[in-house]
């Protein structure tokens, strides 16, 4: 049985999701996307990162979506290169 969760409107807002490669965080990322969030993605490998936001970008394929790539929980000052 899927769980439907109504989410209002996120048009102007930002909406960092961890853990959105997959799973439930890429399920979270695209209902936000769908909103009209615009989503961050941060990510240690690339082709996981690019992967999710292709994923979303076939369902909303104008929308802002970017991911971050870091090794390190300092993610905002500093991201690091990814891993792929």
């Amino acid at each position: 049985m899927a769980l439907t969760i109504d989410i209002p409107s996120m048009r102007g807002k930002l909406a960092v999701v961890t853990g959105a490669s997959d799973g439930i965080g890429l399920n979270i990322a695209r209902r936000l996307a769908a909103a009209g969030a615009e989503i961050i993605i941060p990510v240690r490998s690339a082709a996981k990162g690019e992967a999710a936001l292709a994923r979303i970008r076939q369902e909303r394929p104008a929308h802002r979506l970017r991911h971050v790539c870091s090794t390190s929980h300092r993610l905002i000052r500093s991201p690091l290169s990814c891993r792929n």
